[in-house]
């Protein structure tokens, strides 16, 4: 249930166009997480998380490095 509750908000940042980086201090401490990178685990662990995670960077490099 924890994993499906981040990985849904996740995806939900994704689709809805904010910022996950920003976004990812809030579910860190939601979920007692030591750090945002603990909680970054949640998008390699589901397939569509990855493809949106992996096109938003190259959408950056894209644009020069901004993301």
């Amino acid at each position: 249930m924890r994993h499906t509750m981040a990985s849904k908000t996740i995806l939900d940042w994704f689709r809805s166009g904010r910022n996950p980086d920003r976004e990812m201090y809030k579910l860190s401490t939601y979920l007692g997480h030591g750090s945002p990178g603990d909680t970054y685990w949640y998008i390699e662990a589901v397939p569509e998380l990855l493809k949106l995670a992996s096109e938003r960077a190259e959408q950056g490099f894209e644009d020069g490095g901004a993301s």
